[in-house]
């Protein structure tokens, strides 16, 4: 037996029957052909085989000089010196990734090693990030000469690559050193300019103009009260007014100076449907009815101009618009101008006590002029267009920025859409619902108010309520 592996590592490319004549010619044995080739099979035939834990089917030979892997009926050899190399590059300390032995295989190895493939060899070999240097037991086949030009191949390599580093970082520092000279002698002229040359006078104001005069418009858009759904009702709603109110006190608070107007815009869908028309189970889904959802919506409404218009200097004025929710009638399309969702009766009657303006509009869009800018509102479920196009056909000549808020869609948004036009998205109190939710949008339950200067809009202020 010990003859024919010795034959075998000494002729790995050949077939048993040729390492056969060439064992009975030089040894000079009186044995049988076909005793020597059975003997030679055996001896193939007793390296071990191993099944992997990684993959259900997956298992490996190991040949007289490479490694025969079977993966589910997929049949492929690997040398034994190129599954060492892998292993040794996947348990480096450097941490090379499955993507980066693959390369280096095909680099050195011309190797084309599909990384599933490559995963699935380490699984099945048992060899980890954790896993000893070399993996010893794959090269326990390897002679010293074999380790000693591995180690010696992996060594050139690192101080090719610390001679590249080396190269890159000391043109770096060079640059570096040239642009830091270049600075001192420049600073050395304008020094010596300074000191000796003649420098006009440049008087500075004591006070610098700056000025601090600006509105508000606060955007309380789908509050959607007499909802009951998921985290949302009654309570809910009303603890989520007083963190709304909070939100309001606290942004005064920290306020350098009084705030002069207040624009109010309540963008529809305040009211979950007092008619229950939205849809057949919408009644299944609500905890207020009828009369019951605009006295809270009205009384939360008065409760947060309260706060909010107890700092103001100037006037305060509400614009309102309908939504797609509140419209009073048997079905959903009923009530085409919506004046159900405005609440006029009893809001009018909360609204009398804030002397705040109260302005209804009945088109899909309203429009307020605000300093130089033009405020445009609407709820946002009809037709209108980008913000953009909705400028353009009922833009104000006097006008020298825009910004269009809308509601409707449950998701605070901020953007500027061209030049001095913004486009302002307000929230909701109920959070994100399933409707929404199917549309892509969702977020947190909040509201937002932004400021008004003379040379225009600044972003909104976020006001989260949840």
């Amino acid at each position: 037996m010990e003859i024919y592996e010795e034959y075998l590592k000494k002729y790995p490319n050949l077939g048993n029957g040729e390492i056969a004549d060439l064992i009975i010619e030089q040894e000079n044995i009186n044995i049988k052909r076909k005793s020597v080739l059975r003997g030679l099979q055996r001896v193939r035939n007793s390296s071990p085989k191993i099944v992997g834990s990684g993959y259900k089917g997956d298992s490996y030979e190991i040949g007289v000089h490479e490694y025969e892997f079977n993966f589910g009926g997929v049949e492929f050899d690997i040398p034994k010196d190129q599954i060492a190399a892998a292993c040794a590059w996947y348990v480096d300390p450097n941490g090379l990734t499955l993507s980066q032995v693959a390369n280096k295989l095909w680099t050195f190895y011309k190797r084309d090693v599909d990384e599933n493939f490559l995963k699935r060899i380490l699984k099945c070999l048992g060899i980890t990030k954790s896993s000893n240097g070399l993996a010893p037991h794959i090269v326990s086949e390897w002679d010293d000469e074999q380790v000693s030009e591995f180690f010696l191949k992996m060594r050139r390599e690192k101080v090719e690559q610390k001679i590249t580093e080396d190269t890159q970082y000391k043109a770096l520092y060079e640059d570096e050193r040239r642009k830091t000279l270049n600075a001192e002698k420049f600073l050395r002229r304008i020094r010596s300019e300074i000191q000796t040359g003649d420098l006009p006078e440049w008087d500075f104001p004591k006070d610098l103009p700056i000025s601090m005069d600006r509105d508000l418009v606060l955007i309380l858009s789908d509050w959607h009260v007499g909802q009951k759904s998921g985290a949302y009702n009654k309570d809910v709603y009303q603890e989520r007014v007083e963190n709304l109110c909070s939100q309001i006190a606290g942004y005064f608070m920290t306020s350098i100076k009084p705030v002069n107007n207040l624009h109010v815009l309540i963008l529809g869908d305040m009211l979950d449907g007092p008619m229950s028309n939205m849809r057949p189970e919408q009644a299944l889904e609500q905890d207020l009815y009828h009369e019951q959802q605009v006295l809270y919506a009205s009384r939360g409404i008065a409760r947060v101009i309260d706060v909010a218009s107890s700092k103001i200097n100037g006037n305060v004025t509400v614009e309102a618009i309908g939504g797609n929710h509140g419209r009073v009638g048997p079905s959903r399309k009923d009530d085409p101008t919506r004046f159900g969702d405005k609440m006029s009766y009893v809001l009018a009657e909360e609204m009398s006590q804030t002397e705040a303006e109260w302005k209804l509009h009945s088109g899909v869009v309203g429009s307020f002029m605000c300093r130089s800018t033009q405020i445009l509102f609407l709820h946002g479920d009809r037709g209108s267009g980008k913000p953009k196009d909705l400028v353009w056909a009922n833009r104000n000549d006097q006008a020298k920025k825009f910004v269009v808020c809308s509601g409707h869609l449950h998701a605070v948004k901020a953007e500027e859409v061209d030049r001095d036009i913004y486009a302002f998205r307000g929230g909701c109190l109920c959070g994100t619902d399933d409707h929404a939710a199917s549309l892509g949008y969702g977020n947190r339950a909040a509201q937002v108010m932004f400021e008004v200067y003379d040379d225009g809009p600044r972003m909104p202020i976020y006001l989260p309520v949840d």
